[in-house]
């Protein structure tokens, strides 16, 4: 189904088809195409969707952020979902109970873990990455499987790239603003982001910040390095 993007489209036509591969891929068990699709379903703020479908839209999104560890952009799509049908953000929906969870995990002095797995995109040519929303400014990787070779720290105060080994604790320099970490390597290699410190939280927030995709899991646990 994936082949018909090679059509000639509109918006409301791919991200309609965007729409009906994410909840295909969802019900299949694959979040990582499901998450590609879904993200483009909401482009614009799901503009291009109908309103009953954009809150169908936003409230999947949430979960398969919270799948993939994206936990910034689960709140996001949270607030998104809240703006256009409060009541399917209400305390007992099972958004608003996601982002009850992401609420206490924050809160918690523990290191934040994220397993990530390397991925193309499903619709373009490009090499296998993994992103993400930095949300402390100490991070580390830990259990590499697979190629991983390097990382991007973009900032909207500046940037740093690295290669990635197990031993490096990477600072987030003050004032950097909301950060994205780009991860490069072999498709399918898998490893986890430890990031720590949580007095000096990171500047969050929704909007463009250079995006794309993934796939994960987040659990807290003590590093082990």
């Amino acid at each position: 189904m994936e082949d018909a993007f090679k059509a000639r489209l509109n918006l409301y036509e791919t991200t309609m088809g965007s729409f009906m591969l994410a909840i295909a891929y969802a019900q299949k068990g694959d979040w990582q195409r499901a998450l590609f699709h879904i993200r483009h379903a909401v482009i614009e703020d799901g503009a291009y969707l109908e309103k009953s479908l954009r809150v169908i839209a936003f409230a999947s999104q949430v979960e398969l952020e919270v799948r993939h560890g994206n936990l910034a952009e689960a709140k996001c799509a949270f607030h998104q979902l809240r703006t256009i049908d409060s009541p399917s953000a209400l305390g007992e929906s099972k958004a608003a109970k996601m982002i009850a969870t992401i609420d206490a995990t924050l809160s918690n002095p523990k290191p934040l873990v994220t397993s990530a797995t390397l991925a193309t995109h499903p619709l373009l040519e490009s090499a296998a990455v993994w992103r993400h929303q930095m949300l402390r400014p100490k991070f580390s990787f830990a259990e590499i499987n697979g190629e991983v070779k390097s990382f991007r720290l973009a900032c909207v105060g500046g940037s740093q790239e690295a290669s990635v080994n197990l031993k490096t604790q990477w600072n987030v320099p003050s004032q950097s603003g909301r950060c994205l970490l780009r991860v490069e390597g072999e498709t399918g290699a898998t490893f986890r982001l430890i990031e720590e410190h949580i007095k000096v939280a990171l500047l969050s927030g929704c909007g463009k910040l250079w995006s794309r995709t993934p796939k994960t899991s987040i659990s807290t646990l003590q590093r082990r390095l």
